[in-house]
């Protein structure tokens, strides 16, 4: 028997006994981060006794798709198959403004999104002009997967993102409430490649937007990418009781460029009364790679949690 399966037998034999130490609960992971199809994805969470997965990709060959842009009977049966085999959804990660702010230039952009809107036949004024029918969409898909919370960004970073932050509030504001009328949260990701990335930026916009139609999706690698000191200075910035999902990375797990204490994160995050998920984003190449990594990943997180 190899290492990695003695983990995931002892993983099992504790979930099996109910013991108060296996915090596994906590832990989640992102679909396609851990494996290449559905089945692949539930093999994964079956293996380390996960039971929430985050949705991104619909993992169709050759067909590189958000779960988003599925249509209602598909959504369905991919619902089913979760369900089937034990697993719910935590957040659906939308493509939601991650786009140009009109009237702005970008300096930072990710080539997949732009790659990807433009086989859409999609440009930055669409995505802006459509976001509220983009965001009906979402509400949609969300809830055929049994979630209520839509992950959703803060535009391409321009060079003075302070200037702009009021303008983001306003947006989100809006589409915070008609979320949260329809029973649903927005969850802002941090991300470096948009004008909410450090943690000063995520603080003043949550100043500005008190919609409880609006939460965090923290993720403490996408500020550090930004010269930011995450954990412990960048945290104590951000509003605790509104951080409902939090994005774990290989780097931050194992370096070895800017590795993070993610004991500390963790145990401090659950001292302070979070909820939510620890979400494995491995983010470390591509194809089968990041799949073996995600192993590692999600042995060390086991591990951490229950420290």
């Amino acid at each position: 028997m190899t290492r990695r399966e003695l983990i995931a037998s002892a993983i099992a034999v504790a979930i099996a006994r109910g013991d108060t130490a296996s915090r596994t609960s906590h832990l989640a992971a992102i679909n396609d981060e851990i494996g290449l199809t559905p089945r692949e994805t539930i093999a994964f969470a079956k293996q380390y006794g996960i039971q929430w997965l985050e949705m991104r990709a619909a993992q169709i060959p050759n067909q590189p798709q958000y779960c988003e842009m599925l249509p209602e009977s598909a959504l369905r049966d991919l619902k089913k198959l979760l369900s089937d085999n034990g697993l719910a959804v935590t957040v659906l990660d939308s493509s939601l403004l991650k786009c140009a702010l009109p009237g702005t230039v970008a300096v930072k952009r990710e080539m997949f999104y732009v790659n990807y809107f433009a086989k859409l036949g999609l440009t930055d004024e669409m995505l802006f002009r459509d976001r509220l029918d983009l965001l009906k969409r979402d509400m949609d898909a969300a809830h055929a997967l049994g979630t209520s919370n839509i992950r959703v960004f803060g535009f391409w970073r321009v060079q003075e993102p302070a200037q702009v932050l009021s303008r983001i509030a306003d947006v989100l504001s809006e589409m915070s409430e008609i979320a949260h009328t329809g029973g649903f949260r927005l969850l802002l990701e941090n991300e470096s490649s948009t004008c909410v990335g450090t943690s000063a930026e995520t603080a003043e916009i949550f100043r500005r937007v008190r919609s409880p139609g609006l939460g965090l999706n923290w993720d403490p690698q996408n500020s550090a990418a930004l010269k930011d000191v995450p954990f412990p200075d960048g945290y104590a910035k951000l509003p605790k009781d509104r951080i409902f999902n939090v994005h774990v990375k290989a780097e931050g797990l194992f370096g070895p460029k800017t590795p993070l204490d993610w004991g500390s994160i963790m145990r401090a995050l659950l001292k302070d009364g979070y909820a939510g998920k620890f979400s494995l984003e491995t983010h470390r190449g591509d194809g089968p790679e990041n799949i073996k990594v995600s192993h590692e990943c999600m042995e060390k997180m086991i591990h951490l949690i229950n420290t």
